[in-house]
Parts: C-alpha cells; sequence; structure tokens
C-alpha cells in the first residue's frame, strides 16, 4: 500500500512538472530580429562641363527590411572657392548646376539616406567639372607684334593674343568674352581700312564701329566707354597699328559718328 502511494506521489510531480515546461514554452517570445540598414545609390553623367545643369538620381537607394525617410545631398568642391557651382536638393534627385568657371573642378558629391528605423548609409562620388573655353585658346604667338592684323592661327578674324587677353580679362564671363571678341574684330577691320584707304570699306567698317556703343549699352553691363578703350589699347599697340589707325581717322574727318542699334545676335563674335 505504501508503495502504491509512493508511486502516485511521483507520477503527480513528473506530471506537473512537465506542464510548467509546457506552459513556459507557450508564453516564450523570440528575440527581436536586426534592422537591415538601408543602401545609398545614385548615378550621374560622366561628361560633367560649365555652363550646364546635371540631374542626379538617387531613386535606386533602397532598404530591404522597410523604407527610406530622407535623402541628404552635399557637395565638397575641395580647392574650388567661386560662387557658380551649386548643389541643389529634392528628395531623392538633386541638380549639379554649374556656370563659368576658370579651371577643372573636381567635386565629391555624397548623398545620405535614412530609413523607418533611422539607421543610414551614404554613398559618395568624385568627378571633375571641365572648363570648356581655355582648350579652345590658340597658341600665344612668338612674335604677336608682326604685321599690321598680327597671327590669327584660328582664322576668325580675332589675332591670337588678343583671344588671349580677352579670356584673362573675363575668365566668368562667356557673353562679355563674344562682345569683346566681336570689338576687336570691328578694330581689325578698322586697322586695314586704314590702311587701304578705301571709301567702300570705309564706310563699312564706320558702320560697324558705330554699333559697339550700342552692343555695349543694350546687351552687356559692362561700361561701354571704358571696355571699348581697353579694347583699342589692345589693338593699336604697335606703331604700325597706330598709324592705320590714325589714317582712318584722317579719313573719316568731317564725318559725324552716330550710334547705331545692334542686335543681340551682331554684337556676339563666339569663340570657334
Amino acid at each position: 500500500m505504501k508503495k502504491t502511494s509512493i508511486a502516485i506521489m511521483l507520477s503527480s510531480i513528473l506530471l506537473s512538472a512537465c506542464g510548467d515546461s509546457e506552459s513556459k514554452d507557450e508564453v516564450s517570445t523570440p528575440p527581436p530580429s536586426e534592422n537591415v540598414a538601408p543602401t545609398a545609390s545614385f548615378t550621374l553623367a560622366n561628361d560633367l562641363q560649365e555652363r550646364a545643369e546635371f540631374t542626379i538620381d538617387g531613386a535606386n537607394s533602397s532598404d530591404s527590411d522597410g523604407s527610406i525617410s530622407t535623402y541628404n545631398w552635399t557637395i565638397d568642391l575641395g580647392q574650388y572657392s567661386g560662387e557658380n557651382i551649386s548643389l541643389n536638393q529634392n528628395n531623392a534627385s538633386a541638380t549639379l548646376v554649374v556656370g563659368e568657371i576658370a579651371e577643372d573642378v573636381t567635386a565629391t558629391i555624397t548623398l545620405t539616406v535614412t530609413d523607418n528605423d533611422n539607421s543610414t548609409d551614404e554613398f559618395s562620388s568624385t568627378v571633375i567639372i571641365s572648363e570648356l573655353d581655355v582648350a579652345m585658346l590658340p597658341p600665344m604667338p612668338i612674335e604677336p607684334d608682326l604685321g599690321l592684323t598680327g597671327t590669327d592661327s584660328d582664322n576668325d578674324g580675332v589675332r591670337d593674343d588678343l583671344e588671349i587677353a580677352i579670356y584673362k580679362l573675363y575668365p566668368l564671363s562667356k557673353d562679355n568674352r563674344e562682345v569683346s571678341r566681336n570689338a576687336v574684330l570691328v578694330f581689325n577691320n578698322v586697322l586695314v581700312t586704314g590702311d587701304s584707304i578705301d571709301d567702300l570699306d570705309d564706310g563699312d567698317a564706320s558702320e560697324k564701329l558705330a554699333k559697339l556703343a550700342s552692343c555695349y549699352i543694350d546687351h552687356t553691363d559692362l561700361n561701354g566707354r571704358h571696355e571699348v578703350a581697353k579694347i583699342k589699347a589692345l589693338t593699336f599697340d604697335t606703331e604700325e597699328r597706330l598709324k592705320a589707325f590714325e589714317k582712318y581717322k584722317v579719313g573719316r574727318n568731317g564725318t559725324v559718328q552716330r550710334t547705331v542699334e545692334a542686335t543681340f545676335d551682331e554684337c556676339r563674335l563666339p569663340q570657334n
């Protein structure tokens, strides 16, 4: 009888222990899974140049276990200290705006994304923004003072040494350079006219000369009188050239120099 009671008690204890174990297993919770960080990514054209805008697309950024909450764009321009390069943010994209630059600029663009669990990731790309105009300049002539009209190796009507001088005057203004190049072409015609003393050429050169004032007044923010004086000083820089200019003025003696309105296109001579 005692043995039977002991057996029943042991069975009860074992069953109770098993029941407690099963109960504990039922209420236990698995450990929370770790958040997976997002992935930042963007695409950008390789051929970046001045005087243009470029869209940077960060839509390929992703978050495998949630969603991206914010996109933050930054740009590091290194040694560049001007104000003609900027980056405008627009959520998943950005716009790189490049104006006139005087030399190539190395820039690093970075996108930082943050997901809905506040995890972040960043992606960077270093690019070169190219200056276009210096490469189009002709080489400095060995003898820039030689001859009435000097050296024009690219045959655009502007002396090579003056093309270089104009770029140095206005490295950050294509418009000012084109107006000044046109002024050089006009004064070059004056030199040829003065040297030839041709009445027909005289009238044509005078007409173009009369339009210079309109070009500067109506189509630039420059001081026309000062700019014309600069171009004259650069153009009539030898005794031969100065004598041709004086002959032109003598030929125009007694005539009235009038101002003639000029169109936008008449005032510009693009660089080749």
